[in-house]
């Protein structure tokens, strides 16, 4: 079966320096795909260039076997929908204004939205739990509702893939778990094929079928999560060492950080 998406020995650099290189990856319809790596390994470069954000240097996109250029932009912001990290809002609309935003790439030129755009918001504010939030400012929202609120408003441009850039920082571990519940509900129960990148290993194993290990701007692994987390891989990928076992619960891998202490054979107190 021809995957939704690929990519072809995809670079990408900033001035002189390659962020990315020889990316050659693949993303089926209806995966739950898992992107890790450490800060500065190209893991938000990649996205971007998933999301039509960027340019490739190098390589190139497929999108349903057809490379990139031959789809408009607008054609491909219907398709495809990035959250990026959370930033402080520089302008307050509303939630439910906010969440509309979604639907630009189906109006024309200086075109309002109609009933079916509302429609389509306010399912998707009910799908993420934000509709009684729809009347409040952005700016008065905490970190989870506004993380919420952002994947509203990507789930209204009926994306068929959703591109997550780090989903769960800078929140407690209640939303964490509020927020990648909320996405696997999306990928089981609407099928939406949907790619996460992420520092957290634990809960990309948790929740994904499949990870993506990106170092130095290059695929180190790919599998299923029990193939790719391993002491030695993790270990090397991280320049850390790592305890690798088992999840009671969920039966997948789970890391423990190897701190001085835990090395010299020392507890914490």
């Amino acid at each position: 079966m021809e995957p939704l998406i690929r990519t072809e020995e995809v670079g990408f650099r900033y001035n002189h320096r390659w962020v990315i290189r020889g990316i050659d990856m693949a993303l089926h319809r209806g995966e739950l795909v898992g992107l890790i790596g450490p800060n500065g390994s190209g893991k938000t470069t990649l996205l971007r260039c998933l999301g039509r954000i960027l340019n490739p240097q190098a390589g190139r996109i497929f999108w349903g076997g057809r490379p990139f250029s031959a789809y408009s932009r607008r054609e491909t912001a219907r398709r495809i929908a990035l959250v990026s990290q959370e930033t402080s809002a520089v302008f307050a609309p509303s939630v439910l204004e906010a969440v509309l935003m979604g639907r630009h790439p189906y109006l024309k030129r200086f075109q309002f939205e109609g009933t079916k755009d509302l429609l389509l918001a306010r399912k998707a504010m009910a799908w993420t739990d934000v509709a009684h939030l729809q009347g409040r400012r952005l700016t008065e929202l905490s970190s989870g509702e506004r993380q919420r609120v952002y994947m509203a408003r990507a789930l209204c441009q009926e994306p068929e893939l959703l591109l997550l850039d780090e989903p769960t920082a800078f929140l407690d571990i209640q939303h964490q778990v509020g927020i990648m519940d909320l996405i696997y509900r999306l990928n089981a129960e609407q099928g939406l094929t949907i790619l996460i990148a992420s520092h957290d290993i634990n809960l990309m194993a948790q929740y994904c079928r499949r990870i993506l290990l990106i170092r130095e701007g290059r695929l180190e692994g790919e599998g299923t999560p029990e193939a790719v987390i391993r002491k030695e891989t993790i270990g090397r990928v991280f320049a850390t060492e790592v305890l690798v076992d088992e999840n009671p619960l969920t039966r997948t891998p789970r890391i423990t950080l190897m701190g001085e202490r835990e090395r010299n054979g020392l507890r914490l107190p």
